[in-house]
């Protein structure tokens, strides 16, 4: 994956310098948030390398050494080689998203991202299923280890495949929200509700029959992961996406003006166009909560079980935050290193939980305690102004559903971040920076883009 997006930021660098492609400025507001990650990125070098204090390096090179009875070297981080690997990763994600934010200035281009992840994800959830349903338990040629008889396609872990899939539901939704939910319009001003709704049935729904398919299916596979952190950050997610999209439209047809008929008397008043509007989305959520209930139905009784038995895994997963924190308050503003969490966990938790733990369950947790407390502040506060960003973008845009499903994947990842890892995944969080570099790249006008030089005649 690295070498492949650096193949692609090199191709994109060389159509800039022979300007073919103009570079997309953002404003200031989000600027910082570029200057926010190079200063963690360099931090992150930084803790492995020798030349800095022994004072700030960790306590196991002192030890090692002595052991061995060799000649010192030391760093800040635990594992080098892991942080170097944890680093790539990081550059890696960094340049997909700024590969999407630059492409997605263009509308289309934006658009045709969130297709290509909705039906990409519908497609491995469709291989999960088929999977799932013949009761082979494999991934792909490969035996499973863990989670049988639980839809994880080829992820190893549901609750990542569960995430996945929720991004995937996400596009999924923005696509369809754009296709069924935008109502027609005469004069530049809404058609009731009634007439809405017959312009979809009869025109709008078989146009959108793809989507809709790889929506049904994303759902249902979904539930069938059996995730609970999964589910509820999924319906967290959707839940934001279309608060969002439902009040941009609300604000942008609050001032629109009544067409008149031949007499110049208004045809419609601007009241019974706001009811109109309203009883139209509310509809559109109605038709999608029963949908979603009936997929539950059908498919989410398994989930609603595991609903039930929460106590074995919560106090695992407790014990585990727990001597994550007493790890971080040994060095809470220098870190251990990006990407050492497993090797040091070992030091404190192997007694209440065992070794071999290598994740913490809790993707804040475990950034501070790898990059210190200061660094991993920096870098959640960069997300979430990006994140915030795209809110303001959904409601200001006339077109808010790119800038909207960023927002939402924003929440969907920060909430499951809470309860497991699946950002560490290179195909989760790859994802996650395409979908949110499309819609920054959404956010804002485009006046300010410096243009690509015009081309030399023959």
């Amino acid at each position: 994956m690295a070498v492949g997006t650096g193949f692609l930021l090199a191709a994109w660098g060389a159509q800039v310098v022979a300007g073919r492609r103009p570079v997309a400025r953002f404003p200031a507001r989000i600027g910082w948030t570029f200057h926010a990650f190079c200063g963690v990125l360099l931090w992150a070098v930084f803790q492995t390398l020798p030349y800095s204090p022994e004072a700030m390096h960790h306590p196991l090179w002192g030890e090692a050494a002595r052991a061995m009875d060799a000649p010192y070297w030391g760093a800040v981080t635990v594992d080098p080689s892991a942080s170097w690997q944890s680093i790539a990763r990081l550059v890696t994600y960094a340049a997909v998203f700024w590969l999407a934010a630059q492409f997605g200035r263009g509308a289309s281009h934006a658009s045709t991202a969130l297709q290509a992840v909705a039906l990409a994800a519908a497609g491995y959830a469709a291989y999960g299923l088929v999977v799932e349903f013949a009761g082979a338990n494999k991934i792909l040629w490969f035996d499973k280890t863990s989670y049988f008889d639980v839809v994880t396609a080829t992820f190893v872990n549901r609750n990542s495949f569960a995430t996945f899939a929720g991004l995937g539901l996400l596009c999924a939704s923005a696509v369809l929200h754009r296709r069924l939910a935008a109502g027609a319009a005469v004069g530049g001003y809404p058609l009731s509700w009634r007439d809405r709704l017959g312009e979809l049935i009869k025109e709008r729904l078989p146009r959108s029959g793809l989507f809709l398919g790889a929506w049904l299916v994303l759902a249902t596979a979904l539930l069938l992961t059996e995730s609970r952190g999964g589910v509820l950050a999924t319906v967290a997610g959707v839940a934001v996406f279309f608060g969002a999209a439902e009040v941009s439209r609300y604000r942008q047809g609050s001032g629109a003006v009544a067409p008149s008929d031949a007499s110049g008397r208004t045809r419609h008043p601007k009241g019974r166009a706001r009811r109109d509007r309203r009883r139209g989305s509310l509809g559109g959520i109605a038709a999608l909560a029963v949908v979603a209930a009936t997929v539950f139905g059908i498919s989410g009784g398994p989930l609603q079980e595991r609903m039930w038995r929460v106590g074995v895994d919560s106090e695992h997963r407790s014990t585990i935050y727990r001597h994550t924190a007493d790890a971080i308050r040994d060095a809470p503003l220098k870190g251990t290193g990006l990407g050492t969490f497993g090797s040091v966990f070992d030091l404190y938790g192997t007694q209440d939980v065992g070794p071999g733990v290598a994740m913490a369950h809790n993707d804040y947790l475990e950034v501070a305690l790898e990059l210190g407390i200061p660094a991993a502040v920096v870098l959640v506060a960069a997300l979430g102004a990006l994140a915030v960003n795209c809110g303001i973008g959904a409601i200001g845009q006339r077109d808010p559903a790119v800038p909207a499903v960023g927002l939402a994947a924003c929440v969907l990842v920060g909430v499951h971040a809470l309860v497991d890892f699946s950002l560490q995944l290179p195909g989760v969080a790859a994802t996650f920076a395409l979908v949110l570099g499309a819609a920054v790249g959404q956010c804002y006008p485009t006046s300010g883009e410096r243009p690509a030089r015009p081309r030399a005649s023959p």
